[in-house]
Formats: structure tokens, sequence, C-alpha cells
């Protein structure tokens, strides 16, 4: 049996002026109450792709702005302009949208 004398003190935990328990205990929160908790790790990659690649993908593709959904006859290009937008946003993700909602603006200003 160890005696209780020789034994090295507990470290000291300092107290923050936070709440002593909860999600935020040991944390310097000020005390708020009501706060969220933390976000998941993996959330934030999620939210990226569905918020940067996948919706402005369903925009492009469902948007009547964005051409025609064949090629034009007497043209050579294979693509049709919906293509050309589809692989310009899934290849530059935000900034292909934003381009895309470029050229609506121009149009519709001009029109």
């Amino acid at each position: 049996m160890v005696n209780e004398a020789l034994k090295p003190p507990a470290p000291r935990r300092e107290r923050t002026r936070g709440c002593a328990r909860g999600p935020c205990a040991g944390l310097a929160c000020g005390g708020a109450t009501g706060t969220l908790p933390a976000m998941s790790p993996a959330l934030l990659p999620w939210l990226l792709l569905v918020f940067g690649y996948v919706l402005p993908l369903l925009h492009v593709a469902l948007s009547r702005d964005a051409g025609l959904s064949r090629p034009a006859e007497p043209g050579r290009c294979p693509f049709s302009p919906r293509a050309g937008w589809l692989v310009i946003v899934l290849l530059l993700g935000p900034i292909g949208w934003l381009l895309f909602q470029r050229s609506r603006r121009r149009r519709r200003g001009h029109a």
C-alpha cells in the first residue's frame, strides 16, 4: 500500500470563466448559455461539395438560360451549349457557376 503522504499532488486544473459542465467544459466560453456544439469535422467537406459543385451543376443543368440541349445543326462542335457549361462548372466549381451567372446577366441586359 502506498503512503498517501508520499504521493505527488494531483495537478490543479485551472478554472476558466466558462461553465464547469456541458459541451464547453474547461474551455473559455465566457459562460454563454445556449451555445451551439462544435461542428463535426466531416460536415465541412460535404457542405463544400454540395454547395460548391452539386447545386451549381443542378442549376446549370435545369436552367433555361444554359442554351440548347442539342448541338447546333450547321456547326462542327458535337457538344451543346448546355454541355459546355456543365463541363465548365464541373471543372471550375463555384468560379464556373459565377461565369455562367455573368453570361446570363449580359444576355438579359441586351435582350
